[in-house]
């Protein structure tokens, strides 16, 4: 007769705010969005229920702030909605129940320049001008309108 031992062990953890997210990296993906990838924090101290990324515009004469929170079980995403061809001051932090951690190193980030741009144009110009006996002038005018539609290849 064989008997079968069961032993059970309960591991508990103080529940605290995480340590910081240790590295990230962000990519700029067009020239309103960037990828994002982040590692676990070393320490999550529970469980991690979000990832925020908070990023600041620092490009002269742009303001642009703002944060978005990724669910606690992803390891990448995508901010989006960023603004054409400017620089981007980001950093990352981890939340559990009991708060949000330590923010990371900042990372650096330029968005791509716009790929293509449109440019219409109006030319007007003087064609003739006939004076009749009369002494009344006749102007004749010739318009130009010009749609021209450019198109750039990604990082130029």
């Amino acid at each position: 007769m064989q008997s079968v031992v069961i032993i059970l062990y309960s591991i508990s953890t103080t529940l605290a705010v995480p340590s910081s997210v240790p590295s990230f990296n962000a990519t700029a993906e067009s020239p309103t969005s960037v990828v994002l990838s982040w590692e676990e924090p070393e320490s999550p101290n529970g469980i991690i229920t979000s990832f925020v990324c908070h990023y600041i515009s620092v490009t002269m004469g742009i303001s642009h702030e703002g944060e978005k929170t990724f669910s606690g079980t992803a390891r990448e995403g995508i901010l989006s909605n960023l603004e054409e061809y400017v620089e981007y001051r980001l950093t990352m932090y981890a939340t559990t129940a009991k708060g949000q951690g330590n923010r990371s190193k900042e990372e650096f980030v330029t968005t791509l320049p716009a790929r293509e741009f449109n440019l219409w144009l109006l030319y007007v110009y003087l064609q003739a001008i006939v004076c009749l006996p009369s002494g009344y002038c006749m102007f004749t005018f010739r318009l130009l309108y010009v749609y021209l539609q450019v198109h750039f290849p990604l990082g130029i």
